[in-house]
């Protein structure tokens, strides 16, 4: 099997994606920041935090889930891929009603993450909900896009989330510039997320009609074993990263303010911008790996890598991104 092809498209849409998400979001945080200030973009940072810390809720299936597919999806095996995706259907409605649960539940107490709430900025609870509400919709379509990563498509999500933000991004800068309305502009990040997730279904559906088959069978116990002990090895790899990765803004904010967080959000912004461009390489690769590992025997997977030059090819490609950077 060709694995080499799909892995290099992969990476020219990954690239070029990124880029210009990166570039989108640069040119709507400076528009963002000369229109509504500091302290919305801190207070965006904080309620960003927050909900990253309600996505421990996930403990990790996602991971556990895509790992089960790649043997399935190899095989051709549409049965236990169709059982396998109505259980993450399944789990990820019940993590996403549960995100949004307790998310309203801390609305009540926004002011203890806060060391002193910005009077100037008003309906500050109704801009949490909103922000609750956008991170919450894309759990309800993630088993989708997930399909598409293990069958070594992501570029057509990444097509789909690239055009989507440019639209969004351009009705946000107008709407901005017109009414410097924040709740505005969370409307259409809310209509922007649902719209992509949308499309992602149903490129899905397309090149996968057996999803929308209703005869689906229940898993094998093995399967569900596994599942159990994977996510059960994922919990304090989730808890570690959301502990490490996403509590910078809620710590600057309780005890700095809102205003420092906004600051410290623009130089988190170039750093995450690194770390995407890095997870895109790794999405790119490892699909394949996946693939690899679900099909070939020991020999064949020392054999079964795409050549040396192609990984030197993809580094060089990285660095040669990376080296525009205005760092």
């Amino acid at each position: 099997m060709d694995r080499a092809a799909p892995m290099e498209k992969n990476l020219k849409f990954a690239m070029a994606g990124e880029l210009l998400l990166a570039v989108l979001k640069c040119l709507s945080r400076r528009v963002f920041v000369l229109l509504l200030g500091r302290e919305y973009l801190g207070l965006n940072g904080l309620f960003a935090d927050v909900l990253s810390m309600l996505s421990l809720a996930e403990l990790g299936f996602s991971a556990s889930i895509t790992y089960s597919l790649y043997r399935p999806v190899a095989q051709g095996d549409a049965e236990t891929i169709k059982s396998l995706v109505r259980l993450y259907r399944r789990v990820y409605r019940t993590v996403g009603i549960a995100v949004l649960t307790a998310g309203l539940s801390l609305t009540p107490f926004l002011s203890f993450f806060v060391k002193e709430m910005p009077e100037d900025i008003p309906c500050i609870p109704l801009i949490y909900v909103l922000n609750l509400v956008n991170a919450s919709i894309s759990y309800f379509f993630a088993y989708k896009s997930t399909l598409l990563f293990v069958h070594q498509k992501k570029y057509v999500e990444t097509a789909i989330r690239a055009a989507v933000s440019l639209g969004a991004t351009a009705a946000q800068t107008g709407v901005l510039l017109l009414t410097r309305n924040y709740i505005y502009y969370l409307l259409l990040a809310i209509g922007a997320t649902i719209v992509q997730n949308a499309a992602v279904s149903l490129q899905a559906d397309r090149l996968y009609p057996y999803l929308r088959e209703k005869n689906v069978r229940p898993l094998p116990p093995e399967i569900l074993g596994e599942i159990r002990r994977n996510v059960r090895a994922m919990v304090l790899h989730r808890i570690g990263a959301v502990a490490v990765l996403n509590t910078d803004n809620l710590l600057i904010s309780k005890f700095v303010g809102v205003a420092a967080a906004g600051l410290y959000s623009n130089y988190v912004m170039i750093r995450g911008f690194l770390n995407i461009m890095v997870g895109a390489l790794f999405d790119v690769i490892t699909p394949a790996l996946g693939n690899l590992a679900a099909t070939e025997t020991v020999e064949g997977k020392q054999g079964g890598l795409p050549p040396p030059g192609f990984f030197l090819r993809v580094a060089f490609r990285v660095d040669e991104h990376l080296s525009v950077l205005p760092l």
